[in-house]
């Protein structure tokens, strides 16, 4: 029986949209975040009230944010035969 492992990920997403009170948090450090910031796994995206966010992956998905959000990823490990 062969089992094999690996990781997906998702790959990095740039900082397309910006409202209001939006934060890039890296390395525990939270920033406010700029059209054009480059967000990578392990990085945080947050917005406050009445705030928004998108962001565009390198593969063309994207990801809207609404107002008291926030998204981060990270790979995961998939096996199978």
């Amino acid at each position: 029986m062969v089992s094999e492992a690996f990781a997906v990920s998702m790959g990095s997403a740039q900082i397309t949209a910006v409202r209001n009170v939006v934060e890039k948090v890296e390395n525990n450090q939270g920033r406010p975040a700029v059209v054009s910031d480059q967000v990578t796994e392990g990085d945080m995206v947050r917005t406050r009230a009445a705030s928004l966010a998108e962001l565009t992956f390198t593969d063309k998905t994207i990801t809207r944010m609404g107002a008291n959000s926030q998204f981060s990823y990270y790979a995961h490990i998939v096996t199978g035969k």
